[in-house]
């Protein structure tokens, strides 16, 4: 599998030379690594493992293979594979993902990815060994922060007049809410983590959205005795996201506004903030497409 996975890598490396297949990398490109389980039926097939996926929105465990992928993008170019990586159906989704990042950027670089580089992953990627990999190897991280105590704690801290009201070009879907969300509130602190790892303490901007929690049982026209919010952090180094452009925001957005790219498609890689990941069909347009 590492011999196909280097193949592959030196294929987009060459084709990469030869056509123009990363528009504004010498500017900002994006790498987005995720995982996905796919299902096989043989009773033989090797590697088969029974692991967690999501259909339709509820977990289940799916025996299959799991597929880890990076593909590289820019704002205004489709995404392209540079690495993937085959494993057991009941791998982690973080196992080998730091060697993956490693080799993806190393892959961007090669692809004439100049610029800044910002890889983007959900919370499921998130651990120093990971992190870590991507600040060697030259790029910045955005990643997805799971809502433990620490970061609780960090979004308790924040002063309320921190926060500032947004509102999406176009509504995105929460799956928390179950519901299309238009408008949120965002703040920016600092934020030190994997503290308790010697030597691999990172710190950077915490970004955090927050949306109301609305009660679905209440009666019509019953009020709020006070607000209950929901939220959503992004753990990130990247010196030039900015929640006051939704062009820049893409760049620290990583399970907000993207899609597997372990998928059938990988086209909403690189949507506007609006553009749902569990929803494809709800995106309004493809940002590469200029006709």
């Amino acid at each position: 599998m590492s011999q196909l996975e280097k193949a592959g890598g030196e294929f987009l490396v060459n084709l990469a030379g030869r056509a123009p297949l990363l528009p504004g990398a010498q500017t900002l490109a994006f790498i987005d690594i995720d995982s996905m389980q796919k299902r096989v039926y043989g009773h033989k097939k090797q590697g088969a493992r029974f692991g967690h996926t999501k259909i339709q929105g509820k977990s289940l465990l799916v025996r299959g293979l799991n597929a880890l992928a990076a593909v590289i993008s820019t704002p205004i170019a489709a995404p392209v594979i540079a690495a993937t990586r085959l494993r057991g159906g009941n791998a982690a989704s973080a196992r080998g993902a730091a060697s993956l990042a490693a080799r993806a950027i190393g892959t961007a670089r090669a692809c004439g990815c100049t610029g800044m580089i910002i890889v983007r992953l959900d919370s499921a990627f998130y651990n120093a060994a990971v992190t870590g990999a991507i600040r060697r190897g030259g790029a910045r991280f955005s990643v997805t922060a799971p809502m433990n105590a620490s970061i609780r704690a960090a979004i308790a801290a924040i002063p309320d007049d921190a926060w500032r009201q947004i509102r999406y070009p176009r509504a995105i879907w929460d799956d928390q809410l179950g519901a299309w969300v238009s408008d949120a509130e965002v703040a920016e602190t600092r934020y030190t983590a994997f503290a308790s790892k010697k030597g691999q303490a990172i710190t950077a901007r915490l970004i955090v959205r927050r949306v109301r929690d609305l009660n679905k049982q209440a009666a019509e026209g019953q009020g709020e005795l006070f607000p209950v919010w929901r939220h959503h952090a992004v753990f990130t180094d990247s010196p030039v996201a900015s929640w006051s452009s939704p062009r820049a925001s893409t760049a620290t957005t990583p399970s907000w506004s993207r899609s597997s790219p372990t998928g059938t498609t990988a086209l909403l890689l690189t949507c506007p903030l609006g553009c749902s990941p569990r929803t494809p069909r709800g995106c309004p347009s493809r940002p590469w497409r200029t006709t």
